[in-house]
């Protein structure tokens, strides 16, 4: 077996249809399989992949679980169940664009043995099809390093292609987090380098459903973090400084968006709009980086306790005629 392709679904009947659709129109001078891990869905999903089946036995391989074990689960198991010499992954909300994309890559691949895992183009589109205004995949040099990846998440799932083997298990901590695919483009960096082919050659899919998209952004920010954390240590703190700078770059600049939201909003008298925002700036204070940490409570009072406002202004204001004057007193 060439590749295997693993695709994990979950209430996914809308959209499975086009994703095994461009599977099947893989056009390749070798062999490969679609193992789909269906996780317990309830809606009308297991009736499709059951039909997509029995007229293509050769192909799709399923996995329907009894009980719903969470999208890391699925995956893991998945993949331990690939056979193929390369593994690539599409989610059952994605789909592919070009027939050619598993000839290229392999092509890319094969000429490359020193090449861990590539990538190529992606376009982002909605949930009906449509452009997405999301850009979804900067262009790239046809080579990056580990280095590059650790700073940038560059890589979109529906576009990547492993060398499969050089991880030989996924960590214990793997599924402690649910940036998962970027885990394990991370664990395939460090045994080579990435390739891009510059083509676009699949569609990601931007929904409130999706396992990625559909999350909050300080939900994903959050969670990145936490993995570049469990990344450093599983890589042996080979890389370190640039890691911690990875994480501040992140976390410094999600702090400088809810402030400057949370700032606009109480100027324009919506204060309970506000509130989400300063409540997590209060809960995240030691990330304020440049921002004023003054200034932070100073929005945290006009949220909990917007009467005490201006008693501390006039304070603030009494503090500075007291300082200047006895400044000026002193150059007397």
């Amino acid at each position: 077996m060439k590749v295997s392709i693993v695709t994990l679904t979950f209430n996914q009947e809308r959209y499975i249809t086009e994703a095994l659709d461009s599977v099947l129109a893989q056009e390749c001078d070798f062999d490969f399989e679609c193992i789909v891990a269906d996780d317990c869905s309830t809606d009308g999903t297991r009736e499709i992949l059951r039909r997509y089946r029995q007229r293509h036995p050769d192909r799709i391989r399923l996995i329907l679980r009894e009980t719903n074990v969470g999208a890391r689960s699925n995956l893991a198991d998945a993949l331990l169940q690939c056979s193929g010499e390369y593994v690539a992954v599409l989610d059952g909300d994605d789909y592919w664009t070009s027939s050619q994309k598993l000839q290229k890559q392999v092509r890319f691949m094969d000429a490359h043995p020193d090449c861990a895992l590539s990538f190529h183009g992606v376009q982002a589109v909605d949930e009906n099809g449509a452009p997405h205004e999301m850009e979804a995949c900067s262009p790239r040099p046809e080579r990056s390093e580990i280095e590059d990846l650790l700073a940038e998440n560059f890589i979109a799932t529906c576009t990547v292609m492993y060398r499969w083997g050089l991880v030989e298990s996924l960590p214990d901590w793997w599924d402690k987090t649910w940036v998962s695919d970027y885990s394990l483009h991370v664990l395939h960096a460090a045994h080579g380098w990435i390739g891009f082919i510059d083509e676009i050659m699949a569609a990601y899919r931007v929904h409130e459903s999706g396992m990625w998209s559909g999350q909050r952004e300080a939900a994903r920010m959050d969670e990145y973090v936490k993995t570049l954390a469990l990344l450093d240590k599983e890589l042996g703190l080979r890389y370190h400084e640039l890691i911690e700078r990875s994480i501040h770059l992140n976390t410094y600049c999600e702090f400088e968006r809810r402030f400057d939201a949370a700032s606009r909003l109480h100027a324009r008298g919506k204060g309970a709009l506000a509130w989400p925002h300063v409540k997590w700036l209060l809960m995240h204070a030691n990330r304020h980086g440049d921002t004023p940490l003054n200034a932070v409570i100073v929005l945290g009072v006009r949220s909990t306790l917007p009467w005490l406002v201006e008693p501390l202004v006039l304070a603030k204001r009494m503090v500075r005629r007291i300082v200047r004057g006895n400044s000026d007193e002193d150059a007397g």
